[in-house]
């Protein structure tokens, strides 16, 4: 028997394998894709789509839209650690003058989830059933990652 896809077009709203939207960009990630086994990782060099961000009622745009992603999966005994690395630009006006502003944003954000844990700090909001949302944890990780005003 071969190997699932790595990537196949999304078709509706149905979780998928791997999804992806036009132009072959990552939305969804199926763990059991990679074939990993604990202790071994994974690096994926992929594009993901970032959802604008509504902040004090007014839109922030990633550019590029689906910016180049570093993503790291590491398999551990019980669970799955995650890297998202990525540099962009956020567009949007500015905090004081509402003039346009572009400033540059780093991301390097860190998911865990371990099965079992009762901690809800071991277990990701972004993976149910084998499956990882990295487009949400992407947008989420821009969030996170804005300067504390906009300028």
């Amino acid at each position: 028997m071969g190997r699932r896809p790595a990537a196949r077009k999304r078709s509706g709203p149905s979780r998928g394998a791997v999804r992806a939207d036009e132009g072959d960009r990552l939305v969804s990630l199926d763990l059991r894709s990679l074939d990993l086994v604990p202790g071994t990782a994974r690096a994926l060099d992929v594009e993901i789509p970032v959802a604008p961000l509504r902040i004090g009622g007014e839109d922030y745009i990633a550019d590029p839209a689906a910016p180049p992603v570093r993503l790291d999966v590491v398999r551990l005994g019980k669970g799955w650690h995650f890297r998202m690395r990525s540099t962009l630009h956020v567009a949007g006006p500015c905090w004081r003058c509402l003039e346009d502003a572009h400033p540059a944003v780093a991301i390097d954000a860190t998911e865990v989830s371990i099965e079992g844990a009762d901690d809800p700090e071991m277990v990701s909001l972004y993976l149910e059933q084998g499956v990882l949302d990295v487009a949400d944890w992407a947008r989420d990780a821009v969030a996170e990652a804005l300067p504390p005003t906009i300028l």
